[in-house]
């Protein structure tokens, strides 16, 4: 006697990829929506618990909790480059820690859910702009809306570019990055790879400069820091907050502190310049972490530049191990490009 017939098909062999029922962009909408409401969790959740926590407080009895929720869209918008507007101050500064936890949530929700194709990647960028749009009406007159329609614009393209970016580093779960690129870049000349390849060292130790630079920034200005925090007289919870959004700006002090060793330097607000040649300073918000920016020009400032040219002495020589077999033109090509 035969068993009875199952309709189950084989099964699903492991590693294999969605695919939306036959329509792979339908993954693409299911990542994007997973990727901007998970990094927008992280930003309203912590705003919300502030509220909850505060709600006794006399101050706050006409505010809700919709308002803390409008406030946590708002930091959300600042990382894809929007702005914000409080009591008639326009603030422009993107911290970069968001940006790149919006793009590490984005490309999470890709490799997980988002089949390799492009009209999934397409939908999936349609999807997120449409989302950052959404929550430029949302927050109104307090988010990029309120400033301006440059800062809206660019709140919507640099929408787009964190989800084209986020999810399309997190689509290619079949194979490596550099595998399923092998088509574009193989072609190109070995000079020209390596000559990026140094500009990649160069990159890289610069950013470790800047780093380091930081780190004695932030510990030669504990005590303006702790001034700051010691105003401020917050609780467990606002203090665990404000560390949370410190961390955010964290590395828009390191790019500052690799402007300040190139030579340029940088500004925070009107007014303000912050160079090895002058300091110039001017009202800065409540934050710990600016208690770390220089007060005054050090006696080695002028010497700063000189870690440009050990970067790029660095870079050049990995450039030179990298063609030690190419033509002497080529090494000379690859300095010029």
């Amino acid at each position: 006697r035969q068993p009875a017939r199952t309709r189950s098909g084989p099964a699903r062999p492991a590693g294999s990829q969605p695919t939306g029922g036959g329509r792979p962009w339908v993954t693409g909408v299911v990542a994007a929506v997973q990727g901007a409401v998970l990094s927008v969790l992280v930003v309203t959740v912590p705003a919300v618990a502030a509220f909850v926590a505060t709600s006794a407080d006399p101050v706050n009895a006409e505010l809700g909790w919709t308002r803390a929720a409008v406030v946590g869209l708002v930091l959300w918008l600042l990382g894809h480059g929007g702005a914000a507007s409080v009591a008639g101050t326009t603030v422009t500064l993107v911290p970069l820690g968001l940006t790149l936890l919006v793009l590490f949530t984005t490309y999470a929700s890709a490799r997980r859910s988002m089949a390799p194709a492009r009209s999934a990647w397409v939908a999936g960028i349609v999807t997120y702009t449409t989302l950052v749009v959404t929550a430029i009406v949302l927050t109104g007159p307090s988010g990029p809306w309120g400033a301006g329609p440059a800062m809206t614009s660019r709140a919507v393209v640099g929408g787009a570019l964190v989800g084209a970016v986020g999810l399309g580093a997190g689509a290619p779960a079949r194979g490596s990055l550099r595998e399923l690129t092998r088509r574009w870049w193989e072609p190109v000349p070995r000079w020209v790879r390596a000559a990026c390849g140094a500009g990649g060292v160069l990159a890289v130790t610069l950013l470790g400069v800047g780093g380091a630079l930081t780190v004695v920034w932030v510990l030669a200005g504990r005590a303006p820091a702790g001034d700051v925090l010691t105003a401020l007289d917050l609780d467990a919870l606002g203090g665990g907050v404000l560390a949370v959004g410190q961390l955010l700006l964290l590395p828009n002090l390191v790019l500052w502190a690799v402007a300040w060793v190139a030579g340029p330097g940088f500004a925070v607000g009107a007014g303000t310049v912050y160079s090895p040649s002058e300091v110039l300073t001017g009202p800065l918000p409540a934050l710990p972490l600016l208690g770390a920016l220089p007060a005054q020009v050090p006696d080695v400032a002028m010497w700063a530049p000189v870690l440009v040219v050990v970067a790029g002495a660095l870079a050049g020589r990995w450039l030179s191990l990298a063609l030690v077999r190419e033509r002497p033109w080529h090494t000379a090509a690859a300095c010029g490009t």
